[in-house]
């Protein structure tokens, strides 16, 4: 199976050059067939046959002002993007490889800038993220290209620069609107010490924001766009097992930063962005929306994880251990969820993914109708 294959590759190339300083060629190789994979598929993924259908729609870009774009369902880059690959060739292959090329240079881009353990990134972030920013997620994993693509200048306090990118992401995705506070959130959390008293405010915080009557009064009267969403969203309730699994989670990634804090005396990008990461933990546990603004910060996962996994440092093994064992199983967990649809078709959520079809293969009714129904169930349960 290609998705097993890839995984072994990856894993082997991580376990003999994680130590090992070598040119990039073997790197980016790895980020080309990665964007290979998702660029050549067909109809794989839930969100990816939605628009799919949509494409057939879209407009030649002689009569793109004909159409009212920007009051439509989309954001108004998503349409120019679609626009432009669709101009290129109507082949939505097209569209995914350019997709692809984006989301995956940033991905790798942003890895070699903040870890030398660049290969076992790669390997973390196939394992956790991959599938689900290339085949879910595709209008926000362009915006998260453009955040990532934007931290040079946030670093640099280049605030022009940084918030032209942010409304560009913003123009993709409307969860991107977290981006125009983010500087607020990293002078919060620019101190080193992360004990129980700053835990107390991010908690405050939260309760506050998640608050309904709160929370309406914001989007209604500064973000009105997202008054759809919220209402989606808000209909969204965690199970008891959803509830157990996040505090697990919340607890994991406290841990890992307090296991960076041992190993290092001064805070970075990686650490900032993993404590803003652990903010949207907390916060997904009261308003499941949250999980969207951890999408942006995922990457700071992937690195801090893959740094975790290469420290040698024999006080990190127990928590070391349970961290990724705590990742293993909920993500093998996610693939096996059962994914059955009102109509009774037995289904998993692995059912979106596999069989993997390239772009030359005929893909039979059954799956396409199944991944749909899968997919709809996910959207409206």
């Amino acid at each position: 199976m290609i998705y097993i294959l890839i995984g072994f590759v990856f894993l082997v190339i991580a376990f003999f050059k994680r130590f090992k300083d070598l040119d990039d060629t073997l790197y980016w190789l790895e980020c080309l067939i990665l964007i290979l994979f998702a660029g050549l598929r067909n109809s794989v993924g839930g969100d990816t046959l939605t628009y799919m259908v949509k494409w057939k729609y879209l407009p030649a870009i002689s009569r793109l002002f004909e159409v009212d774009f920007i009051f439509r369902e989309y954001q108004p880059l998503w349409y120019l993007f679609s626009v432009f690959a669709k101009t290129i060739h109507e082949d939505f292959s097209v569209f995914q490889l350019l997709l692809a090329c984006v989301v995956n240079i940033s991905v790798f881009t942003t890895i070699k800038r903040y870890t030398r353990f660049k290969y076992t990134s790669v390997l973390v972030y196939y394992l956790l993220f991959y599938v689900y920013l290339n085949f879910e997620i595709l209008r926000e994993s362009l915006a998260i290209a453009l955040f990532l693509f934007a931290l040079p200048s946030l670093e640099a306090r280049n605030f022009k620069k940084y918030y032209a990118f942010a409304t560009a992401a913003f123009l993709f995705h409307l969860s991107a609107v977290i981006l125009f506070i983010l500087p607020i959130f990293l002078s919060f959390f620019s101190q080193r010490e992360f004990k129980l008293q700053k835990i107390m405010k991010i908690l405050f915080v939260v309760v506050l924001v998640s608050n309904p009557v709160v929370l309406r009064f914001i989007v209604l009267n500064f973000i009105p766009a997202l008054e759809f969403k919220l209402d989606i969203y808000s209909q969204r309730e965690w199970s008891v097992i959803g509830i157990i699994f996040n505090l697990i989670k919340c607890l994991t990634v406290y841990w890992m930063i307090g296991l960076r804090n041992i190993r290092s005396h001064k805070l970075n990008t990686v650490d900032h962005g993993l404590r803003i990461y652990f903010f949207f933990s907390i916060l997904t546990l009261f308003v499941p929306i949250g999980h969207r603004f951890q999408n942006y910060f995922m990457i700071f996962l992937v690195i801090a994880l893959s740094e975790l996994l290469t420290s040698p440092k024999l006080y990190f093994v127990f928590k070391k251990s349970i961290i990724v064992l705590f990742y293993i199983v909920t993500t093998i967990n996610y693939y096996l969820t059962d994914a059955t649809n009102s109509s009774s078709l037995k289904s998993k959520t692995y059912d979106r993914y596999y069989p993997y079809y390239f772009v030359h293969e005929t893909v039979p009714s059954s799956v396409i109708n199944q991944r749909k129904a899968i997919n709809y169930r996910s959207r409206n349960r």
